[in-house]
């Protein structure tokens, strides 16, 4: 039997280099049967660039060919594996090196003769000549527009209008005659003291949830007609559209269309945001024992302190979601945030005395020191990440420019391509430190509670409880404690406490 193999589909964000999901598995298809060749697999990376390859599925279809589990790849045509050619053509490198080959189903290409390799590295070259007109054109559109005083696109603004001159081509969206409007943005009738009234409103002490909250409550439409959350609110004010500036890539330039604030005001509203980014999110919202354990009990999203009118700052626990987005998204549930303390404390006087058995029980118990651990930042996480994707190029263009031989390129690619692979695992799944809990440190815990900081509380409750579920009054089970996956599947923990 003829080895298989397994067809890879990718479809770009660029609308100019789209090729539908399933005229590409058609034509491959037809390929395959034509050919008497067997498509073990259809492989799809949908919505990714052919200019990089760092979170695309092509390693996982190579580690299938070093298996033995098929002969070679199969595209609609070589732009569907790559726009870069350098990097297309390293990972065909690889990819053949494993044993396999890759063939395009709409361009015949011989990639065991030299004027076949020749046509491939052709194809990639154009490929990758097409993605940058595509990209310099979209640049050049972009430049002119904001030359002009326009956003880089005709996307409608909240607060505005959007016209578009009328031609024998294009209408205005407007529905305006020809002749009788020009394009650009005008201030909208209604909503244009709205957005006004937002920056000034933040600038008075309101705070983003705060706003988004006032706007979903009162009914107000987003320009999409979707739900307002705390970051539809800050990008709108963010991208200082309102002030008549337009924005891109950071970069603020004077727009053609009128402001709702002053120039004074948009830079008071810019210097508020640069002090609340200066500050340490755990000191912009009141950090809590339960921060980030502590969930609600209808919608799972994470509890955040609250205040109410007769008491201070971080008094409560709120369901974040209702928070932000309103009763609409979730009903959500509070509750007195000393309440949720004394359930955690009684809850480790079991655990207490657990671990200290365990500690003498060392020979039969598993070892303490196998406790789940705290997640390392997910910023660090991404850092590393962008410099794992940036090693990786680096050692491409060595390899293209002859610095080393194949074997050598493959071999330090794969090293810094199993670290990328842990570190995205690491964002999708918590990194963990190497922090452990003693029974000495939760006995101290229940005796100085108060002596603790809320992070040195937290520290030691993210080892010990993967979550405390906080169910509505009418519960049976107001605070539901759930230890740790392998503290309480090895310790018998209970897990719940009312």
């Amino acid at each position: 039997m003829i080895p298989g193999r397994i067809a890879y589909v990718r479809v770009s964000t660029a609308r100019d280099e789209m090729v539908a999901p399933e005229i590409q598995i058609d034509a491959m298809r037809a390929w395959a049967a034509q050919h008497h060749v067997p498509i073990l697999d259809v492989v799809q990376d949908l919505d990714q660039s052919g200019r990089g390859f760092a979170k695309r599925k092509i390693a996982s279809i190579i580690e299938r060919i070093q298996r033995g589990e098929a002969s070679g790849a199969l595209v609609y045509n070589f732009s569907r594996f790559g726009r870069n050619a350098t990097l297309a053509l390293a990972h065909i490198a690889e990819l053949e090196a494993a044993g396999g080959s890759i063939l395009s189903a709409t361009e015949p290409v011989d990639p065991e003769t030299a004027i076949g390799r020749f046509t491939r590295t052709t194809a990639l070259a154009v490929a990758e000549l097409q993605s940058d007109q595509i990209s310099d054109g979209w640049k050049a559109a972009i430049a002119r527009r904001v030359k002009h005083g326009l956003p880089g696109d005709g996307q409608p603004r909240f607060g505005y209008v959007y016209h578009r001159a009328a031609g024998a081509v294009r209408s205005c969206p407007q529905g305006c005659p020809e002749g009788t409007c020009t394009t650009g943005y005008v201030l909208h009738p209604s909503t244009a003291s709205i957005l006004r009234n937002l920056y000034l409103s933040y600038l008075d002490g309101t705070s983003l949830p705060a706003l988004a909250e006032r706007l979903q409550v009162e009914g107000i439409a987003s320009v999409r007609g979707g739900r307002w959350v705390t970051t539809t609110v800050r990008d709108m004010l963010d991208n200082g559209f309102g002030a008549g500036l337009v924005s891109t890539k950071g970069h603020f330039a004077d727009g053609a269309h009128p402001p709702v604030i002053s120039a004074d005001e948009w830079a008071a509203y810019v210097r508020r945001r640069d002090e609340s980014r200066t500050v340490a999110p755990r000191h912009r919202n009141a950090v809590h024992s339960t921060a980030g354990i502590a969930v609600c009990g209808l919608c799972g999203n994470s509890m955040v302190a609250a205040s109410t009118r007769r008491d201070g700052k971080g008094y409560i626990l709120r369901c974040g979601r209702m928070q932000s987005s309103g009763r609409g998204a979730c009903a959500g549930v509070w509750i007195v945030r000393k309440s949720v303390d004394a359930a955690v404390l009684e809850w480790l006087k079991p655990a207490e005395a657990i671990l200290t058995r365990a500690a003498a029980l060392a020979a039969t118990i598993r070892p303490i020191t196998h406790l789940p651990t705290v997640p390392s930042g997910q910023g660090e996480l991404r850092r590393q990440g962008k410099d794992l994707e940036r090693r990786i190029q680096r050692i491409t263009d060595a390899y293209e420019a002859e610095a080393f031989p194949l074997d050598e390129f493959l071999q330090r690619r794969a090293a810094a391509q199993a670290a990328l692979d842990e570190v995205e695992h690491g964002l999708s799944e918590g990194a963990a430190s190497k922090e452990v809990v003693t029974s000495f440190q939760i006995k101290n815990l229940i005796e100085q509670w108060e002596q603790f900081s809320s992070a040195a509380q937290r520290d030691v409750l993210k080892v010990l409880i993967e979550r405390i579920v906080i169910h509505p009054r009418d519960s049976p089970i107001r605070v539901e404690i759930q230890p740790s996956r392998v503290f309480g599947s090895t310790l018998d923990l209970p897990i719940t406490r009312q």
